[in-house]
């Protein structure tokens, strides 16, 4: 099959306007079919558009870890052509697989990086997730890049999610599994626990969080405004350090000191029970100072801790009377 260059024209139906770079080559879909039988690395559906391959192909020579070239492969129906990268875009070994996402044409979220091409498929750029999120994906969290501000946004916002989050009360938060698995270790490390199988097949886990907490850790993994109230920041205390998400626990711990002035005697002693829970003493002190500087206002403080266990009764007048002595000191 002869190859040449893309022009990148329009096929303005099937592709829905959109162009599509790499070099072209003439082809029955048969003959694309059977060319990345067996071979396929991942692929992904561009809605409207179509389905990207990325293809195996020779081995790389004298590789130490025995891995292939890939290459970016796309079938344009239209046209009866194959677009193909101008060259292997990346490397892994044969008997390994991937989850990725389409953004657009050029442009790919895989669970442990985001690829981006040229318009052309010539040249590429990989911005590898860091599993330390706090250090190596900060920027891109909190939208300091064009990547974040053209990408993991859009996503959902103009995409069709493929899995399920399941909420403490049964409500659903629709996501997509490929940006859950490249900024979440938690979730990456469910999708190959033994349960594996039996959530891929149903498309969907249940988490022990209310809603609008698990809708807040949701938007900051797709690096949306948070939106936070107060419980809700005050449940990520708790959640965001369960499900692994350091970065989260901060932004919550700085919101909740932003907003200390709104603070209630009733949101003070919740976000204690969180703290205590998480194990959290930064924050723990931050909430029982509040309670320290409330009580003497508040003529229904036995009504506002009567729902507390023995236990925390006795943790909470204790941290109580360490913000009362720390005061003391400062006054003397």
């Amino acid at each position: 099959m002869a190859r040449r260059k893309s022009t990148r024209k329009t096929s303005p139906n099937s592709l829905k306007s959109l162009s599509l770079g790499g070099d072209e080559t003439p082809a029955t879909r048969e003959q694309f079919d059977q060319d990345i039988e067996g071979n396929v690395y991942a692929q992904c559906e561009l809605q409207n558009v179509g389905i990207f391959y990325f293809v195996f192909g020779d081995p790389v020579e004298g590789d130490r870890e025995e891995r292939s070239d890939i290459w970016l492969k796309f079938y344009n129906n239209k046209e009866n052509v194959v677009h193909s990268s101008a060259h292997s875009i990346m490397m892994a070994s044969r008997d390994s697989t991937d989850t990725c996402f389409a953004i657009d044409q050029d442009t790919f979220l895989f669970s442990g990086f985001l690829l981006t091409l040229d318009n052309a498929w010539s040249t590429v750029d990989f911005r590898k997730f860091d599993s330390h999120i706090e250090s190596g994906m900060a920027d891109f969290l909190t939208g300091q890049t064009s990547i974040h501000k053209t990408g993991l946004s859009r996503i959902r916002q103009d995409s069709e999610p493929d899995f399920t989050l399941i909420c403490e009360d049964g409500d659903k938060i629709e996501v997509h599994r490929s940006v859950m698995e490249g900024l979440w270790p938690f979730f990456k490390g469910m999708m190959v626990s033994k349960n594996m199988r039996e959530i891929e097949q149903k498309r969907r886990v249940k988490l022990s969080m209310p809603k609008t907490t698990l809708e807040a850790l949701v938007r900051y993994l797709y690096g949306e405004v948070l939106d936070l109230t107060l419980m809700d920041a005050a449940n990520l205390i708790l959640y965001a350090q369960r499900y692994e998400l350091p970065e989260l626990v901060q932004l919550a711990t700085t919101w909740l000191k932003r907003e200390q002035g709104h603070v209630d005697i009733e949101q003070a002693i919740y976000l204690w029970r969180k703290s205590l829970e998480a194990e959290n003493d930064h924050v723990r002190d931050f909430a029982s100072k509040k309670i320290e500087q409330m009580m003497p206002e508040v003529e229904d403080f036995d009504d506002q801790i009567q729902h507390l266990k023995k236990n925390e009764l006795i943790s909470l007048f204790s941290d109580v009377s360490v913000a009362m002595s720390r005061k003391r000191r400062k006054v003397e």
